[in-house]
């Protein structure tokens, strides 16, 4: 996975790592998606939030605003 960040042949890193070794794993994945600037999603309610953002598109962008806004 890594050599395939490092190639840019991938655009969204949904990575959630079990055990010693794959913690390891997980962690060269995170630095070679962070070198790249490629967006890391590190549990599986993030993944399943970011594939259902995807699917809806255009059709439903949110409006963004910052926290102040709402205590303002």
């Amino acid at each position: 996975p890594v050599r395939l960040i490092d190639e840019g042949k991938i655009d969204l890193v949904v990575n959630t790592p079990r055990g010693s070794k794959a913690r390891g794993d997980g962690r060269l994945i995170r630095a070679a998606a962070l070198r790249r600037g490629i967006p890391c999603v590190t549990t599986v309610q993030g993944g399943v939030a970011v594939a259902r953002s995807l699917s809806d598109g255009a059709e439903r962008v949110a409006q963004v605003k910052p926290l102040q806004a709402y205590h303002s």
